[in-house]
């Protein structure tokens, strides 16, 4: 493969206060995804945003990106995330040990340079650059859980967004946070939103304990909360802090050829083996999320034979019929090939009331791969 040294613009350009990268002189032995050079230019975690409709989940990213992921013309009309949006965003601390926390801690933009002076008045100081992250926001409406499903097959962790001035949890809070957890997404950040609209400290306190009995005995139960007005940038130097320290950047192996997931378009590096039927464990949730029947709550029927499901597998998602079971055994047909390894993990939907709706998941156990045409 032919070696590119990427050079630092000059005459002016924004990105000539941006690291050199020069691949002539990198030590690919010595080099993580924290190496001042890498996270100069390039965001080396992902971290997803989640929650119920309309809880600020774009708005946070907003606030710590200054991007607005709500791009497309049917998003702007309806004022709702659709697609999955994406923004870079890199979070600084000041060198000056006297300077204060949280104030110390900031968020900027993708192209802001390495070492910006700190704005906390008195101090002067420059600040080091600690992350570089690539937010992913997903939409919070109950009819695009397929594409909330999507975006977490890239998440390292997740800001899980709760309104402060809502009862939680809200239908999509619990069913996105059921998703990652089937995802085996371990680091999470709880936001209550909106603290700016509530009305006393007393309904604040009613709400956080809310919130801690919704995540009691999920992935989130040690999770920190903290109170923010993302519209206000209120506490956002303190979730800055939290990003450092509660999701840690995964390790990443540059002596590998890469494997990419695709979630938009272009293939990039060598894609895992393409199946055309899988054999899968898995495992049904006790009731339906965020739906009701007349008689409380709506129980997860059994898998039977013939059943047809859309099941999520990394950035995929396709429907697939159920040919045959044992026990926690199932043997499904793709309605179109998808790319997965043995061990891969599945969310699976069942359609109720017209809408796709979270009933389990599992993982490949083994499949049929496609014949080469």
């Amino acid at each position: 493969m032919e070696e590119i040294v990427i050079e630092a613009p000059t005459n002016g350009d924004a990105n000539s206060n941006l690291m050199k990268q020069d691949l002539s002189s990198l030590n690919i032995d010595e080099i993580t995804a924290l190496t001042p050079c890498v996270i100069s230019r390039q965001a080396t975690i992902n971290i997803g945003t989640i929650g119920h409709v309309a809880h600020g989940k774009s708005t946070v990213v907003k606030a710590l990106s200054g991007v607005h992921t709500v791009k497309f013309r049917e998003e702007l009309k309806k004022n709702m995330t659709i697609r999955l949006g994406y923004a870079n965003a890199k979070i600084y601390k000041c060198t000056n040990p006297n300077c204060p926390k949280p104030g110390c801690y900031k968020s900027y933009g993708s192209a802001k340079e390495d070492n910006p002076i700190c704005e906390v008045p008195g101090c002067g100081h420059k600040m080091q650059l600690l992350r570089h992250v690539s937010f992913v926001d997903c939409p919070g409406h109950d009819s695009l859980m397929m594409t909330m499903l999507t975006g977490t097959a890239v998440m390292d962790g997740a800001l899980l967004l709760v309104a402060g001035n809502k009862p939680c949890p809200q239908p999509q809070t619990s069913e996105h946070l059921a998703a990652v957890e089937f995802m085996k997404l371990k680091h999470m950040i709880i936001l209550q939103n909106k603290i700016d609209l509530v009305k006393t400290k007393e309904d604040a306190q009613k709400n956080y304990q809310q919130i801690k009995e919704f995540v009691k005995g999920s992935i989130a139960e040690n999770a920190p909360i903290i109170p923010i007005c993302a519209q206000l940038k209120y506490n956002m130097d303190v979730v800055c802090e939290y990003i450092c320290h509660s999701i840690p950047v995964p390790q990443r192996d540059f002596k590998v050829n890469p494997r990419m997931t695709i979630i938009l378009a272009g293939i990039v590096g060598s894609l895992p083996p393409v199946f055309v039927e899988l054999q899968i464990k898995f495992y049904l949730l006790a009731r339906l999320l965020g739906v009701e029947s007349s008689d409380g709550e709506a129980l997860v029927k059994p898998l039977v034979a013939g059943d047809i499901l859309m099941i999520n597998i990394g950035s995929t998602h396709t429907g697939c019929k159920v040919m045959a079971l044992k026990d926690d055994m199932a043997q499904i047909s793709l309605m179109k090939p998808v790319c997965t390894t043995v061990g891969g993990k599945i969310a699976m939907s069942r359609k109720v009331e017209r809408r796709w709706r979270l009933v389990g998941w599992g993982e490949v156990v083994k499949g049929t791969k496609k014949v080469s045409e």
